[in-house]
């Protein structure tokens, strides 16, 4: 419920703010999409691209700071996101089972802040330095 406030405010917000002409590093932003307007923030310029990360789909994406309009910071700080960015850490084995572009199903085990199931595509593989607990 608090999602669908939040996402109808930006909607109407978007409609009225103004074009982001400087756009900072931090920044709430909307950013224009074919389904409407998202929630994002600023995480690098460059000329007039953007690097926006979407607060409620996870992903990173270049745009043309056009597509930008001013938000409210209440719109993205005080709801929370939507999707959130992970990065898991597999044994050795486990990682040769796996390519590049494999979708995966990991089962989360009843931890303090997270439990439940993971699910994504591999974007990359890399050997990791073994960590000390």
């Amino acid at each position: 419920r608090q999602f669908s406030q939040t996402y109808h405010q930006l909607q109407q917000a978007a409609l009225v703010s103004p074009p982001v002409i400087r756009p900072r590093l931090g920044m709430a932003v909307a950013v224009q999409g074919g389904a409407g307007w998202s929630r994002g923030l600023v995480v690098q310029t460059a000329n007039d691209d953007v690097t926006i990360r979407y607060v409620d789909w996870g992903w990173e994406e270049d745009v043309d700071r056009r597509r930008l309009r001013f938000l409210p910071e209440n719109l993205v700080m005080e709801s929370p996101a939507q999707c959130v960015r992970v990065e898991i850490v597999v044994n050795k084995m486990d990682l040769e089972k796996v390519k590049v572009g494999d979708v995966v199903k990991l089962e989360v085990p009843d931890l303090e802040s997270l439990s439940g199931q993971l699910v994504g595509v591999v974007k990359r593989k890399e050997k990791q330095k073994d960590c000390k607990r």
